[in-house]
């Protein structure tokens, strides 16, 4: 749990810094990727991570049936890396109403500002996720070819 919590105090860390960036270059890229963009890749990553996800599980189940080894703790991670990424794309969702909010716009001073950066962290965070569950599949990999030598 302290390591999600790292996890999510960088991926802000790191959304802050190009979010200020890009305000002192006068840029909205980010900005305007993210409020067009970011629910759709976050839909296309939660299909990446579901399909890797399969595979990854698959094949420890076939390493347990060898083995005996026991994967449960592996397989709760891969669960919960799923749920992680659904409430990703409804806290983006609800940001980008929020974002749009005419009302809140108007009482609260640099509301854009905040509103790109909490955007800029979940894209972040989902990517850190990706990796995550690529780094598990090259283990596995790394780990048959060791089997099989």
């Amino acid at each position: 749990m302290a390591n999600r919590f790292k996890t999510i105090f960088a991926s802000f860390g790191i959304a802050f810094i190009l979010i200020v960036f890009e305000y002192f270059l006068e840029s909205s890229f980010l900005s305007l990727f993210l409020k067009e963009n970011l629910v759709g890749l976050l839909l296309t990553l939660m299909a990446i991570n579901t399909a890797t996800s399969t595979v990854i599980s698959g094949k420890l189940e076939e390493i347990s049936e060898r083995t005996g080894a026991d994967f449960a703790d592996v397989i709760k991670e891969i669960k919960f890396s799923l749920v992680e990424q659904i409430a990703l794309i409804i806290m983006a969702v609800i940001l980008l109403i929020i974002e749009d909010s005419k009302v809140l716009e108007t009482k609260v001073e640099y509301f854009d500002t905040l509103i790109n950066i909490l955007l800029a962290t979940i894209l972040v965070y989902a990517v850190d996720i990706l990796r995550d569950t690529g780094v598990a599949i090259f283990n596995i990999v790394i780990e048959l070819s060791k089997k099989n030598d």
